[in-house]
């Protein structure tokens, strides 16, 4: 027969009650720090998540965008090194010749225009700022969009690239210059989109338009030399800064390399004679 002092029984009953709540308290703080865990666990996930459907949706949308880039580019080192003074025309050249000249600045324009829309469109929940290429891409459509550097009104610039946006195969895409070429001549609502466009053209000294396109070509070139600095996509373009008044070079120094496109490498080629 086994004897337990009153003292002892008590001793044990205290024990018990001791070890009690510390497992209790240790469940209890377990949970609380094991949902902390999970909830940390979830965040991290959604943010990679989200970081990979903006790089997914960067990478789809950079190839056209500076494909279409290059090809504006190109075109207006063509007609910078020429003053914008269209060459004469062969007696024996065909009216289609005529045609294509007039209307392909305007195609260029649109189809980059175009690009940018749909980039928009396919992002619009996402926040392309989370990469790098995002970032800097952001910054160069503010600048290209901003006062000192459009062509036209924000709201015509987008909707002349809206005007040649496409759905093919559940995708977005644009129309071709063949395509483009026979709507502009056979729609006429179509076509007034792009009036108020080529009424610059036909008399490129009105206004400065001759400046405020070689501003926008400038950032154009600076785009390319940036997002494709190995030169995969685009060709490598000389910039045209002796064709800049002072004051627009002033303005790309100071103002739109100096403050808003600061991570651009070397951007003193662009601006400096």
């Amino acid at each position: 027969m086994i004897y337990i002092q009153l003292k002892d029984v008590r001793s044990l009953a205290i024990g018990a009650n001791t070890m009690l709540s510390e497992i209790a308290l240790a469940l209890i703080t377990g949970g609380v720090l094991g949902a902390l865990l999970l909830k940390l666990i979830e965040i991290l996930i959604s943010r990679s998540e989200k970081k990979s459907t903006a790089k997914n949706i960067l990478n789809k949308n950079l190839d056209p965008i500076l494909k279409a880039a290059d090809d504006l580019v190109g075109k207006l080192y063509s007609l910078q090194r020429a003053d914008f003074k269209n060459p004469p025309k062969e007696e024996n050249s065909f009216q289609i010749e005529k045609e294509v000249e007039t209307s392909i600045l305007c195609y260029y324009f649109a189809n980059f225009w175009a690009r940018i829309q749909i980039l928009k469109k396919e992002s619009i929940y996402v926040n392309l700022n989370s990469t790098d290429n995002g970032k800097y891409l952001q910054a160069f459509i503010n600048r290209l969009e901003s006062k000192s550097a459009r062509l036209l009104s924000r709201a015509l610039q987008r909707g002349i690239g809206e005007s040649i946006i496409i759905k093919k195969d559940g995708q977005f895409d644009t129309l071709s210059f063949y395509e483009f070429h026979e709507k502009y001549h056979e729609d006429e609502r179509f076509r007034s989109w792009f009036e108020p466009f080529q009424s610059y053209l036909k008399d490129p000294k009105k206004g400065g338009f001759i400046q405020r396109i070689l501003i926008h070509g400038t950032i154009l070139n600076a785009l390319l030399g940036t997002l494709d600095s190995k030169h995969l996509y685009a060709q490598e373009r000389k910039a045209w800064p002796n064709k800049l008044t002072e004051k627009n070079r002033k303005e790309l120094r100071f103002r739109i390399f100096g403050q808003y496109l600061r991570f651009v490498k070397n951007a003193d080629r662009y601006y400096n004679i």
